[in-house]
């Protein structure tokens, strides 16, 4: 098997299989569970943040019998308009490697390996869709989309304010500081309205580290020693905050090396919702647009196509879509953990 990988390594990649299955290929999304894809027949969208203190109740007025009614006001807010963007890829097989595919002598085990190597039509659609997630997730972890790639330099501000929406917990380095206490101060900034919040495995070693937390479960008679799992129970207990530990990393290309996280290491991300933060929304791509769309896998489309000479099938990937929170300071509170 390795002679035969040898053989492959360096060559152009080539579909073998058609199957896609998105429920394993997003099974460890966060930014797409909590930003779910939706279909919208525009290319642009128009957010709304209600200003703060709009969120407060207002009452009415006791009238004396006789008098005018008081004219009402409504709420004030920020409209922002932002356009859909476009993340594709292809990719191709060429006469060489497809002949050479087709000559190898290969035991079941060796295909079903090679299938999943070569499985363009599978392999482009989940860098689609990574491309969607990693967006989300840069949204959930800063309040805003940076995009400078591959040509494309732009951003998308979403209103987040940072003044008023960002707490810094500095100090959770220290095993004496005091975490819960900032925890706590978060829920009274946020009125009590946070129920859950995504870490790094680095800040969960700052938890589990904590001298407050330790000796709270060596002073439980049925735990002793503080694990990840009582911790985490014992936080959601006394905050009502449910937190997850997410280490995702992504890379660029499959020859890079360098590793990119969803979730920054030192942010804590703090959101007012168990589910549904907001909305990615999908649009018709330009493949479906043309009338070259081969098939279509959630909401990403998909083209094959074959160059003559020399002879080389190709198949692309695409999709076009925007993350969007619209109230986003009502929803997501952000903290920098400092040493």
């Amino acid at each position: 098997m390795a002679d035969l990988l040898k053989t492959l390594k360096g060559e152009e990649l080539v579909q073998i299989s058609a199957d896609f299955d998105y429920v394993s290929a997003t099974a460890d999304f966060i930014g797409l569970k909590l930003l779910p894809m939706t279909r919208t027949e525009n290319l642009k969208v128009a957010i709304y943040n209600l200003m703060k203190g709009n969120d407060v109740r207002v009452s009415a007025l006791v009238h004396a019998l006789d008098s005018e009614a008081r004219i009402g006001d409504r709420p004030e807010y920020q409209e922002i308009r932002a356009s859909l963007f476009l993340i594709k890829e292809k990719i191709n097989q060429g006469e060489e490697l497809r002949k050479k595919i087709k000559d190898l002598g290969m035991s079941s085990e060796e295909r079903t390996i090679i299938n999943a190597i070569y499985d363009d039509i599978a392999n482009e659609i989940s860098k689609v869709l990574v491309g969607f997630e990693r967006r989300a997730c840069e949204l959930l972890s800063t309040g805003k989309l940076v995009v400078k790639e591959n040509g494309a330099d732009f951003q998308v501000d979403f209103g987040f304010a940072p003044a008023t929406n960002k707490i810094d917990f500095t100090g959770w380095a220290d095993p004496t500081h005091d975490i819960i206490a900032d925890l706590n101060a978060l829920q009274k900034k946020a009125k009590n309205k946070i129920v859950r919040q995504i870490i790094s495995d680095k800040v969960m070693g700052y938890i589990l580290n904590n001298n407050k937390l330790n000796t709270i479960a060596s002073n439980d008679v049925n735990q002793g020693v503080l694990t990840q799992e009582y911790a985490l129970a014992y936080i959601a207990k006394i905050t009502k905050i449910q937190i997850t530990v997410d280490d995702r990393t992504f890379k660029l290309s499959y020859k890079d090396n360098k590793e990119y996280r969803y979730f920054d290491e030192d942010t804590v991300i703090s959101l007012t919702t168990l589910g549904e933060v907001g909305k990615t929304f999908m649009t018709s791509t330009p493949i479906e647009d043309a009338g070259t769309v081969d098939g279509t896998y959630g909401f990403v489309a998909v083209s094959q196509w074959v160059t003559e000479d020399p002879c080389t099938s190709w198949t692309k990937a695409e999709g076009v879509g925007l993350p969007v929170i619209a109230d986003i300071n009502n929803k997501l509170f952000l903290s920098k953990i400092g040493a």
